[in-house]
């Protein structure tokens, strides 16, 4: 994984509050809050563990970006799904630079 100027995973949310949810760093404290809606929690909540799952998704675009590269380079080991790796390698990096800010 590259080093990133995000707070560094992982990440997860609690519901301590009665207004918020709280996204946590274990190791830097809260790295984002959420507010809990009114009429209904599962959006908010539905919000929070999205957001908490941020650093683990990078990561796995990371992985899946390198090898998708790496079989659309050797398209001989994956000639049928050259195109489709290639393209899907694409849409990872551009989800990657999102997440980043690069």
């Amino acid at each position: 994984m590259t080093h990133t100027k995000h707070t560094p995973g992982p990440w997860h949310f609690t519901s301590e509050s009665t207004q918020w949810h709280y996204i946590h760093s274990y190791e830097n404290g809260i790295v984002a809050e959420v507010r809990k809606r009114s009429n209904t929690n599962e959006e908010g909540e539905a919000n929070a563990r999205l957001i908490a799952a941020a650093p683990k998704m990078l990561a796995a675009l990371e992985d899946a970006c390198f090898l998708l590269n790496k079989c659309g380079i050797n398209w001989k080991e994956a000639a049928s799904m050259a195109d489709s790796m290639k393209r899907s390698a694409t849409d990872a990096r551009a989800i990657i630079a999102e997440a980043t800010g690069k």
